[in-house]
């Protein structure tokens, strides 16, 4: 791609060219601080629901609603 447009809260703050920026830089710029170490999480496999819901309504709203 040609350009980066970094967006902070919704705003416009800076077009870069990301052959030149860092993704170190992009981050600084998003948050307005250095952003420290980075870590991935490690991959986990879904539980059982913490939680269900079976025809949920609110009264003309929504009716028959399953969660």
């Amino acid at each position: 791609c040609d350009q980066v447009t970094v967006l902070r809260s919704g705003r416009d703050v800076a077009v870069v060219d990301p052959a030149l920026t860092s993704t170190a830089q992009i981050a600084r710029l998003m948050v307005n601080r250095e952003v420290g170490e980075q870590y991935f999480r490690a991959r986990t496999s879904p539980g059982s629901p913490v939680l269900q819901l079976r025809g949920l309504g609110a009264g003309r709203f929504y009716d028959g609603v399953d969660l």
